[in-house]
């Protein structure tokens, strides 16, 4: 399964206004990832 890089971002936009912290988690996972 290719990873949709456009649609996740979308998500976390979503995921940031209704849960700020979970946000903030993900985007230093996405980093950790990299």
């Amino acid at each position: 399964m290719e990873f949709d890089k456009l649609g996740f971002e979308e998500e976390l936009n979503e995921l940031s206004l209704k849960y700020p912290n979970i946000a903030i988690f993900l985007g230093r996972l996405e980093r950790v990832i990299r």
